[in-house]
């Protein structure tokens, strides 16, 4: 047998091998993704938490669906594979973070002295919801009533749940092993439409 051919075999053997080697390992990652009860437990109640929303809810079913959909994302974040896993893990908590934030704007809007607009300062008092979420903080309209940038609650409301359901579908893609989203980009691109068409009176 020539040396050639020889190294055409080698060569062959070679490939072979790291095509397997890679189908091994891609898969693996897949198969992590896809089995991990965790990860499928804290999608889940997430996309039961969004199909509420989109359907109707009173406050407090949404406070234990928000309940149930936290502990299920913590238990996944404090779980090893979170580690290995920044794109489905970052969505996670941007999903919570935001659904938190309209049970936030939810109870603040409503109660004896409720309003359907806040400033962010007040005297020399700032509105909470201002420090922990500026994206949600809307500028003075023209023709509008409102002075100072504050919190539109109803409009709030509406930003803080599409925040959360694109990061939802972000954490679907991670799943997959698909690349997720700019949410800041989605984020002011939403903001601007939405704003753009809402009522200049608060």
């Amino acid at each position: 047998m020539s040396l050639n051919v020889l190294r055409c075999k080698g060569t062959f053997v070679s490939r072979l091998f790291i095509a397997a080697v890679l189908v091994v390992l891609l898969g693996g990652c897949r198969h992590s993704m896809q089995s991990n009860p965790q990860a499928n437990d804290a999608l889940l109640a997430l996309k039961k938490l969004q199909a509420k929303t989109e359907t109707g809810i009173a406050y407090n079913e949404y406070l234990s669906a928000l309940g149930d959909a936290n502990f299920a994302v913590k238990s996944f974040l404090d779980s090893e594979d979170a580690k290995s896993q920044p794109d489905l893990s970052s969505s996670l908590q941007e999903a919570i973070k935001w659904y938190r934030a309209a049970s936030e704007v939810w109870s603040e809007s409503t109660g004896e002295y409720a309003t359907s607009y806040e400033p962010c300062v007040k005297g020399m008092v700032t509105l909470p919801l201002c420090d922990s979420y500026p994206e949600l903080v809307t500028p003075v309209f023209k023709d509008s009533s409102a002075t100072e940038p504050g919190i539109r609650y109803q409009l709030a409301m509406q930003e803080s749940w599409e925040f959360a359901k694109f990061a939802v579908e972000n954490a679907n893609l991670a799943t997959k092993g698909q690349p997720i989203r700019d949410s800041k980009n989605f984020q002011a691109a939403f903001i601007s439409g939405l704003r753009q068409h809402y009522p200049a009176k608060p």
